[in-house]
This record gives C-alpha cells, structure tokens and sequence, in this order.
C-alpha cells in the first residue's frame, strides 16, 4: 500500500513550551556554559611486592587462586625475581600476610596511609633524657611513637633529636606549633636531611627499599656469614679483613666505592669547586709542539691578473657596492700597446723643451 505525500500541506507547528520550562532552561544554561570538562580520577597505584630469586612462584601463584588473592599482575624483573602489583590495599595485605606466614623471601614498601612522619628537633642539649622527652611531647597532644638521640659516627651525642610519629594532623601541625621542649624554649623543627641517594637494607644489605619491609635472609654487613650486623664478633681492631656480600671483595658492604653500590649524581647541587689535583699544563717546547710537516707548494709561473672586461651595450649591469673605474681609464687599460711607436719617457720630453728654451 502506498501512502501519498502532499507537498502543500502546512508542517506541524513545534509543540508550545510553557513559561516554566523556559524558565528552567535559563537557570540551567549558565551552569552549563560556565562548566568545565575535569580529567578523571588517576587510578592509585599501590606498593608493588617483589619475590627474590628462587621462589616457588607456582605454587604462590596457586596458593593466591585458592585463597582468592587476586592480585593484578606478576612480572619478571632484572635481577631474576618477580614484581606482583595488587589492586588494592586488602589484597596487598592479604598477599604480604601470606608471604610472612610461609616465610618467603620478598621485600615491599609501606602504605601511604601507614607512612610515618620523622621531623628533627633541634637545640635540645645532649644530657636530656629521650624518655622525658617523648613523655613531654605526648603530654603536650602530639602522639609520638618513638624519640631517637643522633649521634656521630664516634658516638658523641649531638643536640638533635629524631621524632617519629603516625600520619596525623597533629603531627602535621607540630612544625608550626611545637615551640617548648621540657620547659626548654629556643627549639627549631625541621625535616631530617636527605642524601639524595638509594637507601640500603640493614637486613639484606641490598639498596633501594628499607629493613621495616624486607622479609628476606638476615645478612652481615662486615663478613659473610648470614647474621645481623650487632652480632658480628668482627671489630675495627680485628686482624681479619671484611667481606662484601655483594661483591665479594675485601671491604664492608656500606661502602660506597663497592661496584654493586648504585651511582647516583646530584643535579640538585653541581660541583663548581676546582679540582685541587688538576695536572698542570705541559710546559712549552720542542718535544711537546714538534715540527709539523712541510707541506709541497707548486710555483706560479707566467701568473698575469685578468682584466675587467668592459659593459656590453643593451646588457644590464649588475648593481655592486664595489665603485666602478672611469671609462677613459677602462680604455687605457684595455687598449693594446702601441706597435712602431716608441714610447718615449716623461723626463726625456721635458730635457728635450729645456733646450728648445736654451736656444732662443
């Protein structure tokens, strides 16, 4: 069945807006236009968990199916381990609880909620207790965890002190507010100095990550046998050298000329010392600046300089900075010698009217 169409009927009018809907078009067009496109949400990225070399990643990786670990992926790293990312932080827990509980060997990095805040309280004299101190700060609302005296390295205390305390808002607040110590005024908090270079493990003696999260074999920092460093019956005073785990050569593995440490150059601070054992420049003589080998030059023979040529009528000439000859003296030039004449000297002329003149 076909349907005619007729071109002459009028269209339908648009159905009528009432006053209500105009209105609420009106507030919402401003909104509209003055709204900006925000970016998404950037996916947070958690601590990643790294098994050392000769894990039985198989049987990890069926044991996380069964207990419903479902961690995001697991690759292979440079050193022959494998890095495990994690969605999110139960995951990550659940997965670091179950490495623990097995006793296999990983290390990872804390939480950014369960990061701790250190700060450095300076101007407390050495003979104050680090008891009374933590007692003082607790008293005064800060929640401190821990007070540590900084030393050198011979052991001489030193007037800082290292407060640790958990991520809060008081302990946000304690650099702007903390202004008495023990009834101790005159203090200063900063924040504790950086190196500027990788960390190392006390536990494993490897870089880049912290004792608190390693779960790997305890190793010694002076000699090879696998215990903590405070257990070491080696001294400064010990006729036995130390032994580098990670290199194997002669020296402590805290060395910083050790081939397995990591090289690390500041951009931060250049070096604009001059070196003190800079060699000196050589001294200026024969043996230093030798004769240089004579080079063949071909002698010019017969060498006559080419002569300007002269315009050419109808041909334009090319404009130059260079001013060009008088015509007259472009002609002198370019005319060829005089052939059956004898050019006679100026001075043979004027001998010759003197004695003309003479004669008279």
């Amino acid at each position: 069945m076909m349907v005619s169409i007729n071109r002459f009927m009028k269209p339908k009018s648009p159905p009528a807006t009432t006053s209500s809907q105009m209105e609420a078009d009106r507030a919402t067009a401003p909104a509209r236009a003055g709204s900006k496109l925000t970016a998404p949400p950037r996916v947070k990225i958690h601590s990643p968990i790294f098994l050392r070399k000769g894990a039985n990643f198989i049987q990890i990786s069926a044991d996380c199916t069964r207990l419903r670990i479902n961690y995001s992926k697991a690759v292979r790293t440079a050193d022959n381990g494998i890095k495990i990312t994690c969605p999110d932080v139960e995951t990550f827990r659940s997965l670091n609880k179950y490495l623990v509980d097995f006793k296999d060997q990983f290390h990872t990095y804390a939480l950014e909620e369960e990061r701790k805040i250190k700060v450095v309280i300076r101007g407390i004299p050495a003979d104050f207790p680090v008891e009374e101190i933590k007692a003082d700060l607790c008293d005064q609302g800060f929640p401190v965890l821990s007070v540590h005296r900084l030393c050198r390295r011979d052991g001489t205390p030193l007037w800082l002190v290292l407060a640790v305390l958990p991520r809060t808002e008081e302990a946000k607040n304690l650099s702007q507010t903390l202004n008495k110590v023990c009834g101790l005024s005159g203090i200063r908090v900063e924040a504790p100095y950086k190196k500027g270079r990788p960390g190392q493990c006390h536990r494993c003696q490897l870089y880049s990550h912290a004792s608190a999260n390693c779960n790997a074999n305890t190793r010694c920092v002076k000699c090879l046998v696998p215990h903590w460093t405070r257990d070491c019956p080696l001294s400064y005073d010990s006729e036995e050298k130390p032994s580098c785990v990670n290199c194997g050569q002669n020296h402590t593995d805290n060395y910083r000329g050790c081939p397995k440490a990591p090289k690390f150059i500041s951009k931060n601070r250049p070096n604009t010392k001059r070196s003190s054992c800079a060699t000196a420049p050589p001294s200026r003589d024969l043996v230093n600046f030798p004769t240089q080998a004579s080079k063949k030059t071909t002698p010019v023979v017969n060498f006559h300089p080419a002569l300007a040529t002269p315009p050419i009528r109808g041909q334009k000439r090319e404009r130059s900075n260079r001013r060009a000859p008088p015509r007259g003296r472009l002609r002198k030039l370019n005319a060829p010698p005089p052939q059956g004449r004898r050019c006679r000297h100026p001075l043979s002329q004027v001998h010759r009217r003197l004695e003309k003149i003479s004669k008279w």
